[in-house]
C-alpha cells in the first residue's frame, strides 16, 4: 500500500491467518499467524510472493520484531520467543503471561515490550530489565511501538486514545497525539524514517498519517 491508500500488491497466506509482520531483509518478511489453528511464523519471499518456511511456536503468536540477528515474537500467555534468523531455531527470551495485545520492538541493543499492567519494559539483549515505563495517567493499554531515527519510542495507547513518545534514554515522555487528532482505539503504529511520517491505525477502519517535525 502506498501513502494514498492504494494497494500495490496482495499476498495470500495459505498456512494460517496473518496478524503482524516484520521485515527480515530487502526480500523477505515474517508474518505471525495470530488467532489461528496453525501457531507460528510464515517466512514470505516478496519477489516471488511465496511462503518459503513455516516456524512452529508453542502458542498463538502475535506481535513480532527483528534485528540483524534474531526475531522476537509475543506468544500469548507464554512470553516472548526469540528465533535465530540463520537457522530459525527458537528459544524462550522472556517468560510471562503476556496478553495477545502485548507488543515487542527492538532498536540497537534495547528491546521493549508491553505487558498486562499497561507497563512498557526495556531490556538488554540478554532479556535483563533496564527500565520500566508505567504512567497510567498518560498511557493505558499500550498496543504498538515504533522508533524514529533518533531512537525515540512512539507508543500507541489503545484505552487512552493517544500516542506517547518516550525518549531514547527512557527518562522523558510526552503525549503527542490524542483523540482530538482522530485517534480511536489506536493499535498498530509505524514510523517511516525516510519520509518522517508517523502511521497509526485508528479503530478497525482508518489509517492516519501524521507529519513529524
Amino acid at each position: 500500500m502506498d501513502f494514498h491508500g492504494s494497494c500495490l500488491a496482495s499476498i495470500p497466506i495459505e498456512y494460517g491467518d496473518s496478524y503482524d509482520v516484520t521485515c527480515l531483509d530487502n526480500n523477505n518478511v515474517a508474518v505471525t499467524t495470530g488467532n489461528s489453528k496453525c501457531c507460528g511464523i510464515n517466512i514470505i519471499h516478496l519477489p516471488s510472493r511465496k511462503r518459503m518456511k513455516f516456524i512452529d511456536l508453542p502458542g498463538k503468536p502475535y506481535s513480532i520484531a527483528s534485528n540483524d540477528e534474531m526475531m522476537l515474537c509475543v506468544v500469548q500467555n507464554i512470553g516472548i520467543y526469540q528465533i535465530d534468523k540463520k537457522d530459525y531455531k527458537t528459544s524462550m527470551f522472556i517468560q510471562g503471561n503476556l496478553p495477545y495485545k502485548s507488543f515487542v520492538v527492538t532498536s540497537e541493543d534495547k528491546i521493549y515490550y508491553s505487558n498486562d499492567t499497561s507497563s512498557v519494559i526495556c531490556t538488554n539483549k540478554s532479556g535483563e530489565p533496564v527500565s520500566t515505563f508505567n504512567y497510567k495517567s498518560v498511557l493505558q493499554q499500550p498496543r504498538g511501538g515504533t522508533f524514529d531515527n533518533y531512537g525515540n519510542l512512539y507508543i500507541s495507547g489503545e484505552s487512552s486514545y493517544n500516542v506517547v513518545v518516550l525518549s531514547s534514554d527512557g527518562k522523558q515522555h510526552r503525549e503527542i497525539l490524542t483523540r482530538s487528532d482522530g485517534l480511536i482505539y489506536p493499535s498498530a503504529i509505524f514510523f517511516d524514517k525516510d519520509e518522517n511520517k508517523l502511521i497509526v491505525s485508528s479503530g478497525n477502519t482508518n489509517i492516519l498519517i501524521f507529519n513529524v517535525s
